[in-house]
């Protein structure tokens, strides 16, 4: 069965399917990968496959660990890699689209918001 992302132990679950695609990411540069994909991991590779390719956001006040997750996964894999690490960036310090400043006394003096930590749960995943 597929781990519940909303519980820390589902980084240590899903790390077996993870290095999985680290392994095969590097070997097929460089010789053909001999190792089919246990059967026992066929359920958690899928999981995250179809994961990476749906949009994924990080809100520190709900702990959800999807992001961190797809960013152990896939960062050895540059496409699959950008979305869950802008989710990441965004969830600390906001995206650019946000008004992302304040106002400073003087002219034309503005200073960025201050960036919100993420939990330590999150970040020792």
């Amino acid at each position: 069965p597929v781990p519940d992302t909303k519980s820390p132990d589902c980084i240590e679950e899903l790390a077996a399917a993870g290095i999985y695609v680290h392994l095969k990411k590097k070997v097929s540069d460089n010789i053909n990968f001999g190792f089919p994909l246990p059967i026992a991991l066929s359920k958690h590779l899928e999981f995250l496959e179809n994961a990476s390719k749906m949009p994924c956001s990080l809100d520190p006040l709900v702990p959800n660990y999807i992001v961190p997750l797809l960013c152990n996964t896939f960062s050895t894999t540059t496409d699959l890699f950008q979305a869950p690490m802008l989710a990441l960036v965004e969830s600390v310090g906001g995206s650019s689209s946000q008004a992302g400043t304040a106002a400073m006394p003087g002219v034309h003096v503005s200073a960025a918001l201050p960036v919100q930590p993420l939990p330590m749960e999150i970040l020792d995943s």
